[in-house]
Protein backbone atom coordinates (compact mmCIF):
# COMPACT_ATOMS: atom_id res chain seq x y z
CA UNK A 1 0.00 0.00 0.00
CA UNK A 2 1.28 3.46 -0.92
CA UNK A 3 1.88 5.89 1.85
CA UNK A 4 -0.44 8.91 1.90
CA UNK A 5 2.28 11.47 1.02
CA UNK A 6 3.44 9.34 -1.94
CA UNK A 7 -0.13 8.80 -3.13
CA UNK A 8 -0.84 12.53 -2.86
CA UNK A 9 2.33 13.28 -4.83
CA UNK A 10 1.36 10.86 -7.58
CA UNK A 11 -2.14 12.29 -7.72
CA UNK A 12 -0.65 15.79 -8.03
CA UNK A 13 1.53 14.67 -10.93
CA UNK A 14 -1.49 13.06 -12.61
CA UNK A 15 -3.45 16.30 -12.25
CA UNK A 16 -0.52 18.23 -13.71
CA UNK A 17 -0.33 15.83 -16.68
CA UNK A 18 -4.10 16.00 -17.17
CA UNK A 19 -4.01 19.81 -17.11
CA UNK A 20 -1.19 19.86 -19.66
CA UNK A 21 -3.09 17.52 -21.98
CA UNK A 22 -6.28 19.50 -21.52
CA UNK A 23 -4.44 22.76 -22.16
CA UNK A 24 -3.07 21.33 -25.41
CA UNK A 25 -6.53 20.15 -26.49
CA UNK A 26 -8.14 23.53 -25.71
CA UNK A 27 -5.35 25.31 -27.59
CA UNK A 28 -5.94 23.05 -30.61
CA UNK A 29 -9.64 23.95 -30.47
CA UNK A 30 -8.70 27.62 -30.50
CA UNK A 31 -6.35 27.18 -33.45
CA UNK A 32 -9.18 25.59 -35.44
CA UNK A 33 -11.79 28.16 -34.36
CA UNK A 34 -13.74 25.57 -32.35
CA UNK A 35 -14.41 27.82 -29.37
CA UNK A 36 -17.50 25.88 -28.23
CA UNK A 37 -15.41 22.71 -27.98
CA UNK A 38 -12.83 24.65 -25.94
CA UNK A 39 -15.54 25.87 -23.56
CA UNK A 40 -16.96 22.35 -23.30
CA UNK A 41 -13.56 20.96 -22.36
CA UNK A 42 -13.20 23.56 -19.62
CA UNK A 43 -16.78 22.93 -18.50
CA UNK A 44 -15.94 19.23 -18.24
CA UNK A 45 -13.26 20.01 -15.67
CA UNK A 46 -15.86 21.72 -13.52
CA UNK A 47 -18.23 18.75 -13.77
CA UNK A 48 -15.44 16.33 -12.86
CA UNK A 49 -14.37 18.66 -10.05
CA UNK A 50 -10.82 18.77 -11.36
CA UNK A 51 -8.42 21.39 -10.11
CA UNK A 52 -8.55 24.15 -12.70
CA UNK A 53 -5.84 26.78 -12.78
CA UNK A 54 -5.07 30.05 -14.45
CA UNK A 55 -3.35 28.37 -17.40
CA UNK A 56 -6.48 26.47 -18.46
CA UNK A 57 -8.51 29.67 -18.27
CA UNK A 58 -5.89 31.60 -20.23
CA UNK A 59 -5.87 29.03 -23.02
CA UNK A 60 -9.68 29.01 -23.15
CA UNK A 61 -9.86 32.83 -23.20
CA UNK A 62 -7.40 32.77 -26.08
CA UNK A 63 -9.44 30.10 -27.91
CA UNK A 64 -12.56 32.24 -27.62
CA UNK A 65 -10.64 35.29 -28.80
CA UNK A 66 -9.35 33.55 -31.91
CA UNK A 67 -12.99 33.00 -32.92
CA UNK A 68 -13.94 36.61 -32.14
CA UNK A 69 -16.00 35.48 -29.14
CA UNK A 70 -14.97 38.44 -26.98
CA UNK A 71 -18.04 38.22 -24.74
CA UNK A 72 -17.19 34.64 -23.75
CA UNK A 73 -13.54 35.60 -23.27
CA UNK A 74 -14.46 38.45 -20.93
CA UNK A 75 -16.93 36.24 -19.07
CA UNK A 76 -14.15 33.71 -18.47
CA UNK A 77 -11.81 36.47 -17.30
CA UNK A 78 -14.35 37.77 -14.81
CA UNK A 79 -15.29 34.27 -13.64
CA UNK A 80 -11.65 33.65 -12.73
CA UNK A 81 -11.98 36.24 -9.99
CA UNK A 82 -15.16 34.63 -8.69
CA UNK A 83 -13.33 31.29 -8.49
CA UNK A 84 -10.46 32.96 -6.61
CA UNK A 85 -8.04 32.46 -9.47
CA UNK A 86 -5.72 35.39 -10.00
CA UNK A 87 -5.76 36.58 -13.60
CA UNK A 88 -2.22 37.27 -14.74
CA UNK A 89 -0.68 39.27 -17.58
CA UNK A 90 -1.47 36.45 -20.00
CA UNK A 91 -5.12 36.41 -18.88
CA UNK A 92 -5.56 40.12 -19.50
CA UNK A 93 -3.58 40.04 -22.74
CA UNK A 94 -5.78 37.22 -24.06
CA UNK A 95 -8.81 39.36 -23.14
CA UNK A 96 -7.39 42.44 -24.90
CA UNK A 97 -6.66 40.32 -27.98
CA UNK A 98 -10.18 38.87 -27.95
CA UNK A 99 -11.63 42.38 -27.84
CA UNK A 100 -9.30 43.48 -30.63
CA UNK A 101 -10.43 40.60 -32.85
CA UNK A 102 -14.04 41.32 -31.99
CA UNK A 103 -13.78 45.01 -32.90
CA UNK A 104 -14.22 46.20 -29.32
CA UNK A 105 -11.59 48.92 -28.98
CA UNK A 106 -13.26 50.49 -25.92
CA UNK A 107 -13.13 47.21 -24.04
CA UNK A 108 -9.52 46.67 -25.11
CA UNK A 109 -8.62 50.01 -23.55
CA UNK A 110 -10.60 49.20 -20.44
CA UNK A 111 -8.72 45.93 -19.94
CA UNK A 112 -5.39 47.67 -20.45
CA UNK A 113 -6.38 50.07 -17.65
CA UNK A 114 -7.33 47.12 -15.45
CA UNK A 115 -3.75 45.87 -15.73
CA UNK A 116 -2.66 48.69 -13.44
CA UNK A 117 -5.58 48.14 -11.08
CA UNK A 118 -4.54 44.51 -10.77
CA UNK A 119 -0.93 45.62 -10.20
CA UNK A 120 0.20 43.82 -13.32
CA UNK A 121 2.37 45.19 -16.07
CA UNK A 122 1.15 45.11 -19.64
CA UNK A 123 3.64 43.63 -22.08
CA UNK A 124 4.40 44.38 -25.71
CA UNK A 125 1.79 41.87 -26.89
CA UNK A 126 -0.85 43.60 -24.74
CA UNK A 127 0.01 47.01 -26.13
CA UNK A 128 0.14 45.71 -29.71
CA UNK A 129 -3.35 44.27 -29.39
CA UNK A 130 -4.60 47.54 -27.89
CA UNK A 131 -2.94 49.64 -30.60
CA UNK A 132 -4.34 47.37 -33.32
CA UNK A 133 -7.79 47.51 -31.75
CA UNK A 134 -7.76 51.31 -31.67
CA UNK A 135 -6.39 51.51 -35.19
CA UNK A 136 -9.13 49.20 -36.52
CA UNK A 137 -11.70 51.33 -34.73
CA UNK A 138 -10.31 54.55 -36.22
CA UNK A 139 -9.20 55.74 -32.78
CA UNK A 140 -5.78 57.07 -33.75
CA UNK A 141 -5.39 59.28 -30.68
CA UNK A 142 -5.84 56.30 -28.40
CA UNK A 143 -3.44 54.26 -30.56
CA UNK A 144 -0.78 56.98 -30.27
CA UNK A 145 -1.39 57.24 -26.54
CA UNK A 146 -0.78 53.50 -26.20
CA UNK A 147 2.37 53.81 -28.30
CA UNK A 148 3.56 56.50 -25.88
CA UNK A 149 2.75 54.25 -22.89
CA UNK A 150 4.61 51.39 -24.55
CA UNK A 151 7.78 53.47 -24.83
CA UNK A 152 7.27 55.00 -21.38
CA UNK A 153 7.18 51.50 -19.89
CA UNK A 154 10.56 50.83 -21.52
CA UNK A 155 9.15 48.37 -24.01
CA UNK A 156 10.49 48.57 -27.53
CA UNK A 157 7.96 48.66 -30.36
CA UNK A 158 8.33 45.70 -32.70
CA UNK A 159 7.19 44.71 -36.21
CA UNK A 160 3.64 44.14 -34.94
CA UNK A 161 3.51 47.64 -33.41
CA UNK A 162 4.80 49.47 -36.48
CA UNK A 163 1.85 49.16 -38.92
CA UNK A 164 -0.82 50.35 -36.47
CA UNK A 165 1.25 53.17 -35.07
CA UNK A 166 2.35 54.30 -38.55
CA UNK A 167 -1.29 54.47 -39.70
CA UNK A 168 -2.22 56.35 -36.54
CA UNK A 169 0.58 58.89 -37.09
CA UNK A 170 -0.49 59.31 -40.73
CA UNK A 171 -4.12 59.83 -39.70
CA UNK A 172 -3.04 62.35 -37.11
CA UNK A 173 -0.89 64.35 -39.53
CA UNK A 174 -3.62 64.26 -42.19
CA UNK A 175 -6.26 65.61 -39.86
CA UNK A 176 -4.45 68.75 -38.75
CA UNK A 177 -3.86 71.79 -40.86
CA UNK A 178 -0.25 72.61 -41.57
CA UNK A 179 1.03 75.38 -39.33
CA UNK A 180 4.01 76.16 -41.56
Amino acid sequence: MLSQPLAAGLQGRQTERDNRSLSTAISACGNTKRWTAALNLLRGTWQQRLQVGTILYNVTISACGKSRQWRHALWLLSSMMVLILEPDTISYTAGVSACERGGQWERSLSLLREFRGARLEANRISYNAGISSCEKGGQWRHALSLLYELSRDWLEPDSATAPGSARARKARSGSRPCLC
